[in-house]
């Protein structure tokens, strides 16, 4: 079992928050731990989609094309609405429990929640150009995400 976080980093202004709608369809490459192998096609981690395996209940199951093996992620519940995060530093947007893989790339795609510097917030929101950009009328102030990447670490 490896647990893995993704987190994005971008350069902000006027946003207070980025997180995921809680209906987000997270898109995924992932490797098979066993044999290494990487499909090349986009794999979408819905955390409405529940399959049971055994006696666990997972997100995604998934058998390698590659050794046949059967693999498994969770998508863990998080809470990511009431935080502050700040220009061109990290900030998680996902945590996966991956049984038999590893996640590879994370594609941002659409269904984002921003919040403004204001507290005003805009949903489904599509990241999926690198960026986004809007103007808040009622403050007089334009928002903006530019230069967006992903990285993906293992947790404890």
């Amino acid at each position: 079992m490896v647990r893995q976080s993704i987190s994005l980093k971008a350069e902000l202004e006027e946003i207070q928050n980025i997180f995921p709608a809680a209906y987000k369809i997270f898109f995924l490459k992932i490797k098979c731990s066993n044999c290494g192998e990487i499909p090349d096609k986009w794999i979408g981690l819905d955390k409405s989609n529940i399959e049971v395996i055994g006696k666990s209940n997972v997100n995604l199951a998934t058998k390698c094309k590659g050794c046949n093996r059967e693999n498994s992620i969770v998508i863990e519940d998080t809470d990511y609405s009431s935080r502050t995060i700040e220009s061109e530093k990290d900030f998680e947007i996902g945590r996966f429990d991956c049984r038999g893989v590893e996640i590879e790339e994370f594609d941002p795609r659409d269904n984002w929640i921003i919040v403004s510097s204001s507290g005003k917030e805009y949903k489904d929101v599509d990241l999926e150009e690198g960026e986004w950009s809007e103007f808040e009328e009622r403050t007089s102030t334009s928002l903006t995400i530019l230069s967006i990447e992903s990285s993906i670490k293992k947790i404890k």
